[in-house]
């Protein structure tokens, strides 16, 4: 301890000099540990800034200097440590993204060069934190008990609040303020994009939210957000003859209105297992999109196709589209047999009816619209190569169709046309080619040399590529056709 003074030491003593004899370290072992005369080491952990998230440690700084701090946390049920690297001339760390509520333990080390000290060891507990759920109408809320009071501006339906008293008794206090509710809502059969019955609007209004329930069950309810600007929203998935209550509410920043609601019951379907579009039409499906047909009304056989619910009176099934020319459509027999393409762009899907069908072709180019039907629609099966077969013909477009009337299906690997050619592979298609065309809807798109191209020779001759065809069928005279006995529709397209 100094001269002069001397202290029993217990345990075995060792000495050495290091160095040169000019030398003044020495190193004192007792019992294996190292002693450095004059040292003073760090004794306590000092703790502040306690959050649910994060808090701050000090400590006094040793002597002499550390190289370096060494500083581990974790919680207390845990086994897993963090560690914290820190220079000698530190005295303070902030440790950040703790959990809440925690007991953590700290454990400083310091380090001379190799050697360590013994740890310096401290426990913490962090702040308690609560997530609080609220529902609509609201526009802030407070948090009160007598010493404290927060207030969070955050608009519904979760806020976050930390660093409350453990053991405080803390009050809710709820306040909502007026605007005006959304109007004219009821529920009805509606058609995007134009406003319909069913929907809402509300002045200078930036959200709405819109709550459906079931009644009488707890887990039936569903939320949603809505833009501004919606004035209508469709509902799918919902059960049938079952009753629905639809609330809408409007917000504006911070502000929300009063809640409307209306009630409804939805009907029993026509067709439980629709076999074309017109059967998902009568069943009340009234948007252009992709459906689920199922052939002979078997579940098993459940297939995907593009149904035009929009166009004379809707219930169509697409199965050709050209639009941009992403797509090759100079392709084998195999490929027209199985279908290709994309649902939502290009494809062609390929298909063989039973029944009285319709055939709906049409065409545009820019602001230019044409269209042809005939009134009946049918082809052959796989031994008759598919052979086409063509009614009445209607509309603006020409009929071009015609001449191809009892043609089997041609492509550039099976030739079944009368020419001298094999009209597929010079006219860059597959199709019901006779000697050769008067139309090539399958031909080259963009392509403007003579019969090569996407043509319709009665609207614009040989030397123009048609930028925009669609080819769509649907049963005769769907809708005087009796719940539960659709036609049947076989398709070798896609799945098959």
């Amino acid at each position: 301890q100094g001269p002069g003074t001397h202290r029993p030491l217990q345990g075995n003593l060792h000495l050495s000099q290091w160095g040169d004899s000019g030398s003044s370290w020495e190193s004192v072992m007792l019992n294996g540990s190292p002693l450095i005369a004059g040292l003073r080491p760090v004794s306590q952990l000092y703790f502040s800034d306690v959050t649910a998230a994060s808090l701050a440690v000090s400590w006094s700084a040793p002597a002499p200097p550390a190289d370096r701090f060494d500083l581990y946390y974790g919680t207390h049920e845990s086994s897993v440590e963090s560690v914290v690297i820190l220079d000698g001339s530190r005295t303070k760390a902030i440790l950040s993204g703790l959990l809440p509520s925690r007991q953590y333990v700290i454990t400083l080390v310091t380090m001379h060069g190799d050697t360590a000290s013994e740890p310096v060891t401290g426990t913490v507990l962090t702040g308690t934190a609560v997530l609080l759920s609220i529902k609509y109408p609201v526009l802030h809320f407070k948090l009160k008990n007598i010493r404290n009071s927060l207030t969070s501006p955050r608009t519904p339906p979760l806020w976050g609040v930390s660093n409350l008293d453990q053991l405080g008794h803390w009050r809710v206090v709820v306040s909502t303020a007026g605007m005006d509710a959304p109007r004219e809502m009821a529920v009805g059969v509606f058609t995007p994009p134009r406003p319909s019955p069913t929907g809402a609007t509300a002045t200078e209004c930036r959200c709405t939210y819109i709550y459906i329930y079931t009644p009488g069950k707890s887990n039936g309810i569903m939320e949603l957000i809505l833009d501004a600007e919606d004035t209508w929203i469709r509902l799918e998935g919902l059960a049938e003859t079952t009753m629905y209550t639809v609330r809408l509410q409007a917000a504006r920043g911070l502000e929300t209105s009063a809640i409307v609601s209306t009630a409804f019951t939805t009907r029993q379907r026509l067709f439980s297992m629709p076999q074309n579009c017109a059967q998902h039409l009568l069943n009340g499906e009234l948007l252009s999109s992709v459906y689920t047909i199922y052939i002979n009304r078997d579940p098993s056989q459940g297939m995907q196709v593009y149904c035009d619910m929009l166009t004379d009176g809707g219930g169509w099934i697409v199965f050709q589209r050209r639009q941009n020319g992403l797509t090759d459509f100079s392709r084998k027999w195999s490929d027209y047999r199985t279908g290709f393409g994309n649902l939502e762009d290009e494809f062609w899907l390929g298909e063989r009816t039973q029944g009285r069908y319709e055939l709906r072709i049409d065409m545009r180019d820019g602001q230019e619209s044409v269209y042809a039907t005939y009134d009946r629609f049918s082809i052959g099966d796989a031994k008759s190569f598919y052979k086409l077969r063509i009614g009445e013909y209607n509309g603006t477009a020409g009929d071009s169709l015609s001449y191809h009337q009892g043609r089997p299906f041609s492509t550039k690997d099976r030739d079944n046309d009368i020419a001298v050619t094999n009209c597929a592979l010079s006219y860059k298609g597959a199709w019901w080619y006779k000697n050769c065309h008067r139309a090539n809807l399958n031909g080259k798109y963009g392509e403007s040399r003579h019969s090569q191209g996407i043509n319709w020779h009665k609207w614009k001759g040989h030397e123009f590529s048609i930028p925009f065809v669609e080819m769509k069928t649907r049963p005769f005279n769907y809708r005087e056709t009796p719940a539960g006995d659709g036609h049947a529709d076989l398709y070798f397209g896609f799945q098959h």
